[in-house]
Order: C-alpha cells, then sequence, then structure tokens
C-alpha cells in the first residue's frame, strides 16, 4: 500500500478507516472505531495515523479511505465493472488513455479507481461511471493498475472537462444559445495558421464548428459553458492553441482581448499565474491530441 500511493496524498489529514457491513462500507474513526463521517473533519485523520491504527486492529477493518473536500484539489472517477476476460472494456480504456492519472484497483477487484487534479467541484453519476470531487470518501487499496511511479497526482482539467462532456454527465445546463458544450474538432486546424493576424484568427474560429459558441466566449458570455468561468476559458484555450500552433505569448495576447478577462488570471499558483498554468495545459493538451 505505502509502495504505490502517491506521496503528495499521504499529508493529507483526510484519511478514514473502513469496515464492510453487508453492502455497505461505513467511514470509522481511527481514535474511537466509531463511524466517521465526510462532514466530521476531527473524526479524520493522516495517512500515517490511519494505516497505523489499520495496522493494530486488522479483525476490526477492511481498508482505508480518503474524504474529498470542496478545499482540495482531488477527483476521482470510479469505474465499475471495467473488465472483460480480464482485459479493460472499450469503454474503461478510453476514459483510463484519457485521463492518465494514478489508477488503482477497487476493493471488489472488479473496477478502476483514477485519480487526477481539476479545478472543478462538482459529482457525477451514471451506469459504469461516478465522478467525485467532493462531499465523498473513497477506497484506496493501494493495489495499482497504472502510473504507480507518480509522486504526485497530475493537472487533468482539461481532460476531465472533455469527458464529462463528452458523457454528457452536466445536469441542468443554464439556457444557451448552443445547445451543447462546445467541443473540439482539432482536425479542422491541422495546418499552422499562426501567419494569420488577430482578426483572421477570430474571423476562422467564428465561423467554425461551434462558432457561436466561440464568439459567445468572445464577447464574455459564459453561460454557453454552463457559467463556469474555468471552463470557458479552458476551452477557448484549447482552440487557441491548436491555432497558433502552441504559441504561448500569442495565446494569453488573444484571451486578453476577450471580456472574459477578470483579477484570477494574474493570481500567483506557484511560480506562474493561473492564466499561464491553463495556457501551459493547453499546450499540452495539444501536444498528446496530435502525436
Amino acid at each position: 500500500m505505502e509502495n504505490t500511493i502517491p506521496r503528495e496524498l499521504k499529508p493529507l489529514k483526510q484519511w478514514v478507516l473502513w469496515q464492510k457491513e453487508g453492502d455497505r462500507k461505513t467511514p470509522k474513526n481511527w481514535q474511537t472505531g466509531g463511524n466517521a463521517g465526510i462532514q466530521w473533519a476531527n473524526t479524520w485523520g493522516t495517512y500515517k495515523e490511519i494505516v497505523t491504527a489499520y495496522r493494530l486492529h486488522p479483525m476490526n477493518y477492511s481498508g482505508i479511505g480518503l474524504v474529498l473536500t470542496q478545499n482540495d484539489p482531488y477527483v476521482c472517477i470510479d469505474l465499475d465493472d471495467c473488465f472483460q476476460y480480464n482485459r479493460l472494456t472499450a469503454f474503461a480504456k478510453e476514459v483510463v488513455d484519457r485521463l492518465q492519472g494514478y489508477t488503482e484497483f477497487s476493493p471488489s477487484g472488479k473496477g478502476l479507481h483514477i485519480w487526477v487534479k481539476a479545478e472543478y467541484k462538482e459529482n457525477h453519476k451514471r451506469a459504469n461511471i461516478e465522478i467525485y470531487s467532493k462531499d465523498r470518501w473513497l477506497t484506496f487499496t493501494g493495489k495499482g493498475y497504472e502510473n504507480l511511479d507518480l509522486v504526485t497526482i497530475p493537472e487533468r482539467t482539461d481532460e476531465l472537462i472533455e469527458l464529462i462532456t463528452a458523457l454528457k454527465l452536466d445536469v441542468k445546463p443554464e439556457p444557451s444559445m448552443a445547445k451543447k458544450s462546445p467541443r473540439f474538432d482539432l482536425r479542422s486546424y491541422d495546418g499552422d495558421i499562426s501567419y494569420l493576424d488577430d482578426k483572421n484568427i477570430w474571423e476562422r474560429l467564428f465561423k467554425a464548428k461551434n462558432g457561436q459558441v466561440y464568439e459567445a466566449l468572445y464577447n464574455g458570455d459564459i453561460s454557453v459553458c454552463y457559467n463556469d468561468h474555468s471552463r470557458a476559458v479552458i476551452f477557448l484555450a484549447n482552440q487557441l492553441a491548436v491555432m497558433t500552433n502552441g504559441d504561448a505569448e500569442r495565446i494569453k495576447h488573444l484571451l486578453y482581448q476577450t471580456r472574459m478577462a477578470n483579477e484570477k488570471w494574474e493570481r500567483k499558483t506557484g511560480n506562474q499565474t493561473w492564466l499561464d498554468g491553463r495556457i501551459q495545459d493547453a499546450i499540452s493538451y495539444m501536444s498528446r491530441r496530435r502525436s
């Protein structure tokens, strides 16, 4: 268990024990043995505290888990019944390949949990896939399936939003001029058109598939992305990365021509601004899709 769970998660004081009770998995307080809860932070512990308690009383507990909160950046994608004849189903393989997160077997051995970081705080559930980012606890088995050497959890905001959009998981979308969230047809811009001036870049974009959506974003109308500012910036940055052949300065210059700009864009996160981080994500996304 200690060799596969990324070290980044271990200092979090959001770990719990759990016990199988019939068909239910009940989170447990490591200090008292009573029930833990997603709203009761005093029932959580650090990874070290939880694992120590589990090893001291192995007959009392079935395993360990992590609570997801509004304040952490983590998202777990829970895939159920995703193996046929000991091989991943086509759907599960597409999700695993798209997200490339820390991936481990669920307690049943029939499912997978994929862990990523993302600027996204909604939960979704449908047949064979659940996505959790807050107000939920998830089991950890340490039985790794893929990307077992990860020290940190990878950032996958754009890939996660693409997946959610493709699966049509959004609930009660805001009315908008577009019937569904924008999607990218990267093949439309495989050629290098970065030589075009700004005006022609925007004209090409507005005439493309989903042109009304991009024009709305240009004018600051983020209702076409369910009023989610981060999602709107990511969608537009991804498309601009393709159209400018991954020119970070040009992407930033074009984004600042829109009416979406706000103080969040210049907020420092580490050694870069929030917007610079999204631009680098967009360039990486473009490179992966073209490779």
